[in-house]
Parts: structure tokens; C-alpha cells; sequence
């Protein structure tokens, strides 16, 4: 495992515990100044963090995600038919798929 250096955002500093916990603590309108606080803890303008170069698998599991239904709304056909009779024509709509339709 690498360490990669981390600095503080524009702004702000690391205080850093004995324990090896931080936070960050806002800088001084007049700027960084190294400090330690009453609880030991030390500021500084960067932290080394771990950097995992490696992960291990994900474990597989038996389940699988499908889909219950397919996302969208039903498909809907229409049947037209026109028939020429001479100076009329006639027109016949037949729907599917859903109620309602309607012919001209």
C-alpha cells in the first residue's frame, strides 16, 4: 500500500491527533502558522494518506437482478385498411395493445 500526499484546501489546514486522526481547522486571515493544541494534536498544511494500489474480489454472490417488466408503456398497434368504393372511400381502424381508439 502507497501513501499519496494530501494538501488542505485553499484555506484551511490539517490538525492531526496522536492517534493518527485528523480534521481540518480553518487558517488565520494572516496565514498557516504551525501550532500544537492542549490535546496534542498537531497542524499541518498536508496528511499522507493511504492509497490502495490493490483491491481484493467482490464476493460473488448466487442472486441476480432482472427486471419484473419492462420500463415504458404497453405497445400499441393500429390496423387501418381504406377501401375505394367509387366516390367513397371507406375507412375501418381496428386497435390493440389498449382500450380505446376510435376510427374518422
Amino acid at each position: 500500500m502507497a501513501k499519496v500526499k494530501v494538501n488542505a484546501p485553499e484555506g484551511y489546514h490539517f490538525m492531526i491527533n496522536k492517534s493518527g486522526g485528523f480534521y481540518v481547522m480553518k487558517t488565520a486571515a494572516t496565514g498557516y502558522v504551525a501550532h500544537t493544541l492542549e490535546d496534542g494534536s498537531k497542524s499541518s498544511e498536508y496528511i499522507n494518506m493511504p492509497y490502495e494500489t490493490s483491491h481484493t474480489s467482490p464476493i460473488k454472490s448466487n442472486r441476480s437482478s432482472r427486471a419484473s417488466r419492462t420500463a415504458g408503456p404497453a405497445v400499441r398497434t393500429t390496423n387501418r385498411t381504406v377501401t375505394n368504393t367509387g366516390s367513397r372511400v371507406t375507412r375501418t381502424t381496428s386497435s390493440g395493445g389498449s382500450s380505446g381508439g376510435g376510427g374518422y
